[in-house]
């Protein structure tokens, strides 16, 4: 029996089809479209499914899309209890027999077509339900994504209606459209997968089987969603939210020892902190003791540190966005900072700018800058500026901690109990180094360190590479104590770039630092790379060949600390009594004699024993025992002098 009501052969119908059989081996299913005339035919002569597949192989995981459902009766409902709901639903329909029904148990499936095509197989599962409601009767099987229909017998019976309606499932896509298994393929034909929240990637649109990327992939932040939106479609389909699954839940939390840490990147920097459990159990939303069994177990699985040694802090050219690395197995966090992004294209404004402050040592100031942009952990030199207010220094200064933000502070250069500037990249000092011979010797062991202790409030304790680069600023002739004797004679050694700064302008500008920054972002990616690439940092010990100016030499002139002072003016005292100046001592300093009465005469308030033992240490008495020694009948105990003194006092 065959009945066709108002039959409008211009519609089709897309199914998956396959040749018929009925053992169920045949995967391959290729979709074609199928004019409704034609819709008997093939369903009797061909295995169907309104299920697509991708690649065209049945397979659950491989669920595509849909364009209709199959319900499969075979518990007691008749054709004609079918056909009757289907009239009160007003839907179109295919109705066909099956090989196993008779006419004491009907057996039979109908085809209801979708009104729009269903991409997600949790929404398929849910117009599923909603159409079961109306036929309880259907097999269970019609739940399976790879369900396929075994076609027809040629004697089937066959019914079809399609001047109702489709079933409607807009009502049912109010959650989304697509969900994590939809496959995407990006602008370069590779498959797509989105592998953080915030991407925006361009994508062949998979709702209308374009070839061409007209589609992008984003995401909303008002929404905390992805979306696709497509120009060709002129819509936007958005992504089913699903439940978190552990590892997203748990992404910033780490086991470190015995505690729960919060490691994340927070505005553009990094963060550990630790937490109690309870806290723990609250922020990933663990409510029942299976999922905060679950959550510690995954933590002991994947993100569980015996002991966390090492915290990396790197400034890196080509990340374009903050993050960090996890390696547990070698109990270390590496962090990646992004520098400056870019905004203005004009080097030549950069160059006028330092060629204006530096002058003849603009090339070693675009050296400096270029190797700390484009390496860690290389040794680069103090950068010593002094000058008074308004010369530019603090400007240059901020101006170079733009490059990597995060990893630049503003330091007061004393130790304390807390050492969290020890994982920066750039350290200013301004005006907090002193003439202090214990805080110069401080800066040298930073400087030299390999690690530095790193200690904050309510963190674990753990261990940085020393990645700090130095600058000084003071208004201070002599800003920084030094040892005099270490004065550099090579700029392939040269620890210091001591650089007195000018004011250069007459007029105040409010905007100039801001117009640096904004073409600075340009400038290191470009000129300052090229800069980098000439380099040779291998052969010179702090990376780039140091001047040594006139400041620098002035500077070790003047530095002696308190011992050094007083031998100098204990030598002094010397030579007046070698001229003969001091009567007395003459013949004996010029028989290389120094008399220990004449130090007692020429010191206050110190001990003799303790200038003896100063002067032997600066290697101007030598080490030999007080001998008596007589001078024109005038006899005294005697240090001896060495070759040094002797020079010094003959010159």
């Amino acid at each position: 029996m065959k009945t066709n009501i108002n039959q409008q052969p211009e519609r089709q119908i897309l199914l998956s089809l396959a040749d018929k059989e009925y053992i169920g081996n045949n995967v391959s299913y290729i979709p074609t479209q199928v004019n409704i005339d034609s819709l008997e035919s093939i369903l009797k002569s061909h295995n169907y499914s309104p299920i697509s597949w991708y690649s065209n192989y049945r397979l659950g995981s491989n669920f595509k899309s849909t364009s209709g459902f199959c319900i499969d009766s075979d518990h007691g409902m008749t054709i004609e209890q079918a056909l009757d709901k289907l009239q009160q639903l007003g839907l179109n329909y295919a109705l066909i027999t099956t090989k196993s029904h008779t006419q004491e148990a009907h057996r039979f499936r109908i085809l209801i077509p979708f009104n729009k095509t269903v991409h997600s197989y949790k929404v398929y599962r849910t117009i599923i339900d909603a159409i079961c409601k109306h036929f309880p009767q259907s097999d269970n099987a019609v739940f399976d994504g790879a369900r396929q229909l075994y076609g027809s017998p040629d004697t089937a019976t066959y019914h079809s209606h399609w001047d109702g309606k489709d079933f409607d499932v807009a009502p049912l896509l109010v959650a989304g459209e697509w969900d994590s298994s939809l496959r995407m393929i990006d602008a370069h034909k590779k498959q797509f997968v989105i592998t953080s929240f915030k991407e925006k990637t361009p994508i062949c649109c998979p709702f209308h089987g374009d070839d061409n990327a007209s589609a992008f992939i984003e995401y909303s932040e008002e929404s905390k969603n992805h979306f696709i939106r497509c120009s060709s479609c002129g819509k936007s389909f958005w992504k089913i939210k699903e439940p978190l699954s552990m590892e997203e839940r748990c992404k910033e939390f780490y086991s470190i020892g015995t505690g729960i840490y919060q490691i994340s990147i927070t505005a553009g920097e990094f963060s550990m902190s630790e937490i109690g459990e309870k806290k723990f159990e609250a922020l990933i939303g663990a409510v029942s003791k299976e999922e905060r069994d679950n959550a510690y177990a995954w933590l002991m699985q994947n993100h569980h540190f015996k002991d966390m040694k090492k915290v990396e802090h790197i400034g890196d050219m080509n990340a374009s966005a903050t993050y960090f690395e996890v390696k547990p197995e070698d109990a270390l966090i590496r962090v990646h900072y992004a520098p400056l992004e870019e905004e203005i294209c004009d080097n030549n404004f950069i160059d006028d700018y330092l060629a204006l402050q530096f002058g003849i040592y603009k090339d070693f100031v675009k050296a400096y800058i270029a190797v700390y942009c484009y390496t860690n952990y290389r040794k680069l030199p103090f950068l010593i500026l002094t000058g008074k207010r308004g010369a530019g220094k603090n400007s240059f200064a901020e101006l170079l901690g733009e490059i990597f933000q995060p990893l630049s502070i503003a330091w007061g250069a004393k130790a304390g109990q807390f050492t969290p500037e020890y994982e920066k990249k750039l350290l200013t000092a301004d005006e907090t180094v002193t003439e202090d011979h214990k805080q110069y010797l401080d800066l040298k062991r930073q400087s030299g360190s390999k690690y530095l202790p790193i200690n904050k409030k309510f963190q674990h304790p753990y261990q940085v590479r020393n990645n700090v680069n130095i600058i000084i600023l003071s208004n201070a002739r002599y800003p920084i104590q030094v040892e005099r004797d270490e004065i550099p004679t090579d700029d392939k050694d040269n620890q210091f770039f001591v650089f007195k700064m000018e004011r250069k302008y007459t007029a105040v500008d409010a905007t100039y630092a801001e117009k640096l920054r904004a073409r600075l972002g340009h400038y290191v990616r470009t000129e300052l790379k090229k800069v980098y690439n000439a380099l040779n940092i291998d052969q010179f010990r702090y990376s780039i060949p140091v001047p040594i100016t006139d400041y620098e030499k002035e500077l070790f002139a003047s530095s002696a600390t308190s011992e050094e002072q007083f031998v100098d003016n204990i030598l002094l005292k010397f030579k007046d009594a070698y001229d003969g100046l001091i009567p007395g001592y003459e013949g004996f300093l010029k028989k290389g004699l120094v008399p220990s009465d004449f130090i007692e005469d020429t010191i206050t308030k110190v001990d003799k024993n303790k200038v003896v033992k100063l002067l032997r240490s600066e290697g101007y008495l030598t080490s030999d025992k007080v001998t008596r020694d007589a001078i024109n009948k005038d006899r005294k105990y005697c240090y001896a002098a060495t070759a040094l003194l002797t020079t010094y006092l003959s010159a």
